[in-house]
């Protein structure tokens, strides 16, 4: 038993020493590795029953135009594309330009011409105004901090822009692990998460609790959807 299992962590070991790999060179909000290596919701069926919920709550269609904010190597952006089809658009935005630059060739590869990889910044999304019918923002931990300086120099401006390139109608869906409440040490919190966005002026629409929702492959993370009036 114990040599069959020897590939097996000598593949897992490779993985996460691997230079393309490395969770610095995916982008700076989500931990590829953790999710690749630990958490597997970046791995076949669950990758893919993920991507599904996410699709279900945006309610995404033929044509529509999606972003996934902060999406380090773009698996979710592949999912979208089948829906929108060949008239919409799907963009990959995240603040890591390696990640971007893998994203555009895995596109050119794949000779896809909707699917746009985009730098971002720490407060600007360089999209145009009501631009998109839905965002993404999946475990990039960056909204809900107590911290006052934070939320006025990074969090409030950040928000501001996914306002901006919204359509009225748009639906915003945030996903964050971070939230527990079980957690002895949260990153961010909900209440204050949801003022902000409430003030910015979307409206929440659904709140589905980490675990409550048996659908949903990520169990242990809260979701948030909103819509811009």
């Amino acid at each position: 038993m114990r040599n069959k299992l020897l590939p097996v962590f000598w593949l897992l070991l490779g993985l996460m020493f691997a230079s393309p790999l490395q969770a610095g060179n995916f982008g700076l909000e989500r931990d590829y590795i953790d999710h690749v290596v630990l958490r597997n919701a970046y791995n076949g069926f669950a990758r893919e029953r993920l991507a599904q919920g996410f699709i279900d709550l945006l309610e995404l269609k033929k044509g529509e135009s999606v972003a996934d904010v902060g999406t380090a190597a773009g698996d979710f952006c592949w999912y979208f594309l089948k829906v929108v089809g060949p008239r919409g658009k799907v963009y990959g935005t995240d603040i890591n330009p390696y990640s971007m630059w893998y994203l555009r060739q895995r596109a050119a590869y794949r000779g896809v011409e909707n699917l746009f990889a985009v730098v971002n910044y720490e407060t600007r999304i360089p999209l145009s105004d009501k631009s998109l019918d839905a965002v993404l923002l999946c475990e990039v931990h960056v909204i809900g901090s107590r911290d006052p300086y934070h939320r006025e120099k990074y969090e409030k401006p950040f928000v501001r822009e996914l306002y901006r390139i919204l359509k009225p109608g748009g639906r915003f869906l945030l996903v964050d692990s971070s939230f527990l409440n079980r957690h002895f040490n949260p990153i961010n919190y909900p209440p204050e998460a949801l003022s902000l966005c409430r003030k910015t002026g979307f409206v929440l629409k659904r709140k589905i609790l980490a675990g409550k929702d048996q659908r949903f492959e990520n169990k242990q993370a809260d979701y948030f959807l909103f819509v811009k009036p």
